[in-house]
């Protein structure tokens, strides 16, 4: 498992499952980047059959990345 964290602002919930469409920017996202980030990570996970999945924090702070790769 592969963990990832931020302690930004939170994604909104209704925009999760959005985040891994190309070229994606959740509405008033800080400028920079071009939503592709997260769209490259689920397709190379797919391409080793690994999960990837979006959560917010348990503390409600920020954003966590899972990605579950399979075992060996």
């Amino acid at each position: 498992m592969l963990s990832v964290a931020n302690d930004g602002v939170p994604i909104p919930e209704e925009e999760l499952g959005n985040l891994f469409t190309p070229y994606y920017r959740v509405p008033g996202a800080a400028p920079g980047g071009h939503g592709l980030g997260l769209a490259i990570v689920k397709e190379i996970a797919a391409q080793h059959s690994a999960l990837v999945r979006i959560l917010r924090r348990a503390d409600g702070q920020g954003t966590l990345v899972e990605v579950a790769l399979p075992a060996l």
